[in-house]
């Protein structure tokens, strides 16, 4: 009897801590970079705004007026977005490889 109880508790305390694991992947600094080559690519190049109750747009300090024209994308900010918490690293790793791929390339036309 004791042995099934704590098999019982056992496979509870896995799947509670199945469901609390974050979805990093997709918002993660590497992913970010990826997504800002394509974007970049495809002529779609935009900045992330990151933080909840007050925004910003990390990764761009000395750069502004190189991504001045660039449209925002404040789809990760915000105090109530249940992602806000993995925005800050996910916008400042896509909006530097953004900056460094405007230095290389040049801005892309708009499409």
């Amino acid at each position: 009897m004791n042995i099934s109880r704590l098999a019982l508790v056992a496979v509870l305390l896995i799947l509670c801590s199945c469901s609390s694991v974050p979805i990093v992947g997709s918002l993660s600094p590497q992913t970010a970079r990826r997504q800002a080559q394509r974007d970049f690519a495809s002529g779609h190049s935009k900045l992330y705004e990151a933080g909840g109750y007050a925004s910003y747009v990390p990764g761009i300090e000395g750069y502004e007026a190189l991504v001045a024209k660039l449209p925002r994308d404040a789809s990760l900010a915000g105090c109530t977005n249940p992602k806000v918490g993995y925005s800050d690293g996910f916008a400042t790793a896509y909006n530097k490889e953004i900056v460094l791929l405007l230095q290389r390339h040049g801005i892309p036309p708009p499409r």
